[in-house]
């Protein structure tokens, strides 16, 4: 029988072996920290590099298994708590990784560290008063240390101080002139000034100093897509999966790149990715399983709607070749949506979140890749949506007086106000009403027609006299308002907004006037618009200017009013 000195010294011995094992084996390792803690159930360390071994084997359930069952045995850990903290952050768990943050600073004050992450949880969890108090802490704490200052940075990134994100960033990296993480930040308060060149050579810079880092690799494909450099942005998204093939920001971007170069085949399936990236939340959960393809013939679906108005309004068309199989339909859509669709389907049912007892459930946008094997390309039968008969009737007796050509008129997108990167997204795909004055209304001919809703409208009371001089979207009550008014009109000319999708659906014509970086449904290069038949697209040259496209959707319209 082996004398206690014995096994003390046999588990030293083990513990040693652990240790030289963690970074090299960690699975070796955690079978080490295993055989101690069998015997000596209470050895902090031994829980604690275990579960670092799960962690660098990336696997965040049994890393957080090994966490519970240590915190059970040894509740007044400190460190532990931390690390579970760690671990529920890696599975964006984010209250739970408070939660144990603030039970571990009862018990010893955070350091630099723990202090991050609080920030990080706490900005992720849109907590920013205790995200910007945790990273100001760190700072003073350990004022050399450049991991606070990058992540004030990205505070300041997500809240859209982008002047203040660079000068932070700029700070981090005097601290530490090697390291990739302040550079990285950098970057991305470039990109959200338009300063691109500078943003892809940060990216470049960052990658020498850490080239197998798959986020930088995804960040640097995200930069050359917004600079219209699509196979380099693909070379980076391949770059980026090759170091971390499950990376979901790398594949869900990759997506994009296909799928706006009109590679639906590929396309389709890595749009799926978007859920696991967390792009546009999660997705809803229902008492009944999500539909991976199987026979649909006397089957109940739901299809449910996501994203933004437009994204319904565009996919809504697959709703046919689903009929066509024989499965009963409920569907849950936004509520301004909810008239528009009972108008086509009257037999389908519509709401918001009401209970539904179906067999399966999809989101809309997923219904091209189920329906991949079939019909890879858009679904282009125009027009898939059409206006109430009442409607139009009053429509047509309302704009009937308006003399020469009746032409509705989008300038501005909606926009989450007080969130930062939809607010710099709605800045650069819409445009001044001022910018639009100038360069149309003196064109003879015209009945300018504002189809303007909510934000943005009030821009047109600035002009004296009013311009557009009639407002027909103070008339609209939902979009059977805005459908038969739309299909009263000889034009649209607009941003990239909802209305867009709709008048493109109803069959309208359309000159959309977009962005440089225009989004992927609109493909890579200005002709490329093949999800509506009578949209045409007057596009951006270079990031931020308007004045070219402006300029030829001037002298188009002088000729289509003229008649040549």
């Amino acid at each position: 029988m082996a004398t206690a000195e014995e096994i003390i010294a046999t588990l030293q011995q083990w513990f040693a072996e652990g240790v030289a094992l963690q970074h090299a084996e960690p699975l070796q390792a955690a079978q080490r920290y295993q055989q101690i803690l069998a015997v000596a159930p209470f050895h902090g360390d031994s829980w604690h590099n275990l579960a670092l071994a799960w962690q660098a084997l990336r696997d965040w359930p049994a890393m957080l298994a090994v966490l519970n069952e240590a915190l059970q045995k040894l509740p007044a850990e400190a460190r532990l708590l931390r690390l579970r903290a760690e671990c529920h952050s890696l599975m964006e768990q984010w209250a739970l990784a408070l939660q144990d943050l603030q039970a571990a600073s009862q018990l010893q004050a955070l350091d630099v560290r723990a202090l991050c992450l609080q920030g990080h949880v706490a900005q992720s969890l849109e907590r920013y008063d205790l995200a910007f108090t945790a990273f100001e802490q760190a700072m003073q704490l350990q004022p050399s240390d450049p991991l606070p200052v990058c992540r004030m940075a990205a505070l300041c990134v997500e809240l859209g101080q982008y002047e203040d994100a660079l000068s932070m960033a700029q700070h981090a990296a005097r601290l530490d002139p090697l390291a990739a993480e302040p550079l990285l930040q950098q970057a991305l308060a470039c990109k959200f000034l338009d300063r691109w060149e500078e943003a892809e050579q940060g990216l470049r810079q960052a990658l020498q100093r850490k080239p197998d880092e798959a986020g930088l690799w995804c960040d640097l494909g995200i930069v050359l897509h917004g600079m219209g450099r699509l196979p380099e942005a693909e070379q980076a998204f391949d770059a980026a999966l090759q170091r971390d093939p499950g990376h979901p920001l790398g594949r869900w971007n990759r997506s994009l790149v296909l799928l706006a170069q009109g590679r639906y085949q590929e396309g389709w399936p890595e749009y799926q990715s978007r859920w696991r990236a967390a792009i546009n939340g999660q997705m809803p959960a229902y008492p009944f399983p999500l539909w991976q393809g199987e026979p649909l013939s006397g089957k109940h679906l739901l299809v449910h709607g996501e994203q933004g108005l437009g994204d319904c309004l565009q996919f809504i068309r697959y709703l046919a070749p689903l009929q066509a199989m024989g499965v009963q339909l409920s569907l849950h859509m936004p509520l301004p949506l909810h008239a528009l669709f009972r108008l086509q389907w009257p037999d389908i049912s519509v709401s918001a979140q009401d209970p539904v007892a179906a067999d399966y459930h999809i989101p809309l946008m997923d219904l091209p890749a189920r329906l991949l094997q079939d019909r890879p390309e858009p679904l282009k039968q125009i027009p898939y949506l059409r206006a109430d008969p009442r409607q139009l009737a009053s429509w047509q007796q309302q704009l009937s007086a308006l003399p020469g050509r009746k032409v509705g008129l989008v300038w501005q997108g909606s926009r989450r106000q007080g969130h930062a990167r939809s607010e710099w997204l709605d800045a650069r795909r819409s445009l001044p009403l001022a910018r639009l004055h100038a360069a149309l209304s003196a064109i003879p001919g015209i009945s300018w027609v504002s189809l303007q809703k909510g934000y943005g409208s009030e821009a047109r009371l600035a002009w004296q006299p009013h311009w557009p001089t009639e407002d027909a979207a103070a008339r609209f009550d939902d979009f059977t308002d805005t459908a038969a008014c739309l299909t009263q009109l000889d034009l649209l000319i607009s941003v990239d907004t909802s209305v867009v999708h709709l008048a493109g659906a109803l069959g309208v014509p359309v000159w959309m006037l977009n962005r440089f970086d225009g989004d992927w449904r609109w493909g890579a290069h200005e002709a490329d618009v093949t999800w509506y038949a009578t949209v045409r697209q007057y596009r951006q040259v270079a990031i931020g200017e308007w004045d070219q496209p402006l300029q030829r959707l001037q002298d188009d319209l002088r000729r289509w009013v003229q008649g040549s």
